[in-house]
């Protein structure tokens, strides 16, 4: 729990709140301190150094790549973690990457991003933090491609598949056939 003056509003809402919600951690080792300026209580809770919550919503960032090679990926996993995001998703495009409102002509090679998944799971130290690979490959693969990178992202450990692109209700339901967990669709 985030250290609070004695007496503040604060500490007795946070004990409230992790006595109703607790941690999956909790009574186990305490987490270290985290190197940001902010805190996070595991569950959904960003608290800057003056005590304010940022945010009490499970925020899903969008880890782009992971910004770089597989050592980027842990360190943005592991930033974003201790920033308090409740998931990120890493896509399979290439860098420089394409802004998604605009068509996608490459992406990575599905090996690539399975290496780029598992470290990320590796790198994560709380098994309640999402790590979504997202494809953008629809374009370029189409629906069997989405339905063959779906599989491997399940298989290399990812929580839940995000596709983009797709628009007729077919090619969801073929995919969604094809591919066992949760999806997003975007």
């Amino acid at each position: 729990m985030p250290q609070f003056p004695p007496g503040s509003p604060f500490e007795q809402f946070f004990k409230d709140f992790l006595d109703r919600n607790p941690h999956p951690g909790q009574g186990q080792e305490q987490q270290q301190a985290l190197p940001r300026q902010q805190t996070s209580l595991g569950s959904g809770f960003i608290i800057d150094p003056s005590g304010l919550v940022v945010t009490n919503n499970h925020v899903i960032a969008d880890a782009d790549d992971g910004y770089g090679g597989v050592l980027n990926v842990i360190r943005t996993t592991q930033e974003f973690e201790a920033a308090g995001a409740a998931a990120i998703h890493l896509e399979d495009q290439p860098f420089p990457k394409v802004s998604g409102s605009l068509a996608v002509t490459r992406v990575v090679e599905p090996e690539v991003m399975c290496t780029k998944l598992e470290a990320a799971i590796d790198a994560r130290k709380n098994r309640n933090f999402l790590i979504i690979a997202r494809s953008d490959c629809f374009e370029v693969e189409g629906v069997e491609g989405m339905i063959r990178r779906g599989r491997l992202y399940r298989k290399a450990g990812a929580d839940a598949i995000q596709l983009r692109g797709l628009l007729a209700k077919d090619d969801i339901r073929a995919i969604r056939a094809g591919v066992d967990g949760p999806m997003m669709f975007s």
